[in-house]
């Protein structure tokens, strides 16, 4: 898998777990991570066989290390100065969609803090 499409397919699987974490998919949130990844793929990020992964993702239950692990594992595939800027990228992807809603509930908060402990350092 190419790096594009993994990070495409990263952006999905952490935008649906964030907003998932606080009991409640909103609308709200949930059309911003559509738009997001619409602008990656207009942006030039193929989408070739994952479009229909990427609405798996959508219904797919994931857990906070499951998000650290997948971002992890991309990491690993990039040189250090995509590194930064794909953690800031996702940084604020993250503070977007838990605030798409208008509300950060506790577990939002909570987990971002987590995530960034292990990337923000």
């Amino acid at each position: 898998m190419n790096e594009r499409k993994n990070l495409q397919i990263l952006v999905a699987r952490t935008g649906v777990f964030f907003a998932n974490c606080d009991g409640e998919y909103d609308k709200l949130e949930d059309k911003f991570i559509s738009e997001f990844i619409l602008q990656m793929i207009k942006d030039g990020i193929e989408i070739e066989d994952s479009l229909k992964e990427l609405i798996d993702i959508k219904s797919e239950k994931c857990t906070i290390d499951d998000v650290i692990n997948s971002t992890k594992e991309l990491l690993n595939q990039v040189n250090v100065e995509d590194k930064s800027q794909i953690v800031e990228m996702l940084k604020d992807f993250i503070e977007k969609v838990i605030n798409a809603d208008g509300v950060v509930h506790t577990n939002e908060a909570k987990y971002f803090e987590q995530w960034k402990a292990e990337f923000c350092k």
